[in-house]
């Protein structure tokens, strides 16, 4: 048999019609780009540092007479190591060494990976770790380094700081 040229009738292609609901498709295209500006929001986010590194995440905080100074990234990822350096002021160190005083929240939430420079004495009391260290000399400023991890989850209430003056305050907000 030869091929026909046959048109379509209108009774077969009214069969192949598929209905249209466009109130249906223009409130899915309103939830896809709505669903655009949320990735790009937690993108833009990431990038800020709010999840973890960034110009967002490291912050400075002092105590209120500007003796102690602390740097840290204000969010953590939980097990991952991350710097705290504590700057002390020339005026707070009386001799050759100077004592810091770490909260017991911080010091519970945290693993002590690295701290530098060692400290002579370490010892826990009521308050937190309270940890003693060298200085260059009376009257000298000086900086310890702690490169530590979180343990915990969630908000972490910190304070660092030299005995008898109020501390330097900070949370910690820690992401699995």
């Amino acid at each position: 048999m030869a091929a026909q040229n046959q048109t379509p009738s209108d009774e077969s292609l009214s069969s192949l019609q598929i209905n249209e609901d466009m109130r249906l498709q223009e409130r899915t295209w309103t939830v896809q780009r709505l669903g655009w500006w949320a990735m790009g929001l937690v993108l833009l986010a990431a990038l800020a540092g709010l999840f973890a590194t960034g110009p967002l995440s490291w912050a400075e905080f002092q105590d209120s007479g500007g003796q102690v100074r602390v740097e840290v990234g204000r969010f953590q990822r939980q097990m991952a190591p991350k710097p705290l350096n504590v700057h002390i002021a020339p005026g707070a160190t009386a001799g050759n060494t100077v004592t810091l005083i770490m909260n017991r929240a911080l010091a519970s939430a945290v693993g002590s990976e690295q701290i530098v420079p060692f400290p002579q004495h370490a010892k826990v009391t009521p308050e937190g770790v309270e940890y003693t260290f060298p200085t260059a000399g009376p009257g000298q400023a000086a900086s310890v380094r702690f490169i530590f991890n979180t343990d915990e989850l969630g908000r972490v209430r910190a304070e660092v700081g030299l005995p008898g003056r109020e501390p330097a305050r900070f949370t910690l907000v820690v992401y699995p």
